[in-house]
């Protein structure tokens, strides 16, 4: 028994991490997740004003389809005389970001978003 008694002695167990490894790592990750989570937000946002943008597009190629059928629009033009012309109605008539209805200008003959116009 004295033999592995001596053995055993001289060896150093270094094996694993410290505790300031460890902290550094998480502090790395940790920076790593606040990047990630702001570049996200921001693309999200992104995507959803070219959805605004996009719809607003289709509405009002619905309104000249409509104008070409009919004619002219008439002074009492909303929305709802667009329904069987563009698809998906529900989700088209309103801002994907505010959910802000989208509605009609009557001096420029097109549909806007309140909160995110486009030329």
């Amino acid at each position: 028994m004295g033999t592995f008694w001596r053995q055993t002695q001289g060896i150093k167990r270094d094996s694993g991490f410290t505790l300031v490894e460890l902290m550094v790592v998480v502090l790395i990750l940790g920076v790593l997740m606040l990047i990630a989570v702001a570049s996200y937000s921001m693309l999200a946002d992104r995507a959803a004003e070219a959805a605004c943008i996009s719809n607003q597009r289709t509405l009002n190629g619905a309104i000249q389809i409509y104008r070409g059928t009919r004619g002219s629009l008439t002074s009492t033009f909303t929305l709802g005389d667009l329904e069987g012309y563009a698809t998906t109605w529900d989700v088209i008539t309103v801002c994907p970001l505010d959910k802000a209805p989208l509605v009609f200008d009557s001096a420029t003959e097109s549909i806007i978003c309140p909160n995110h116009p486009f030329d």
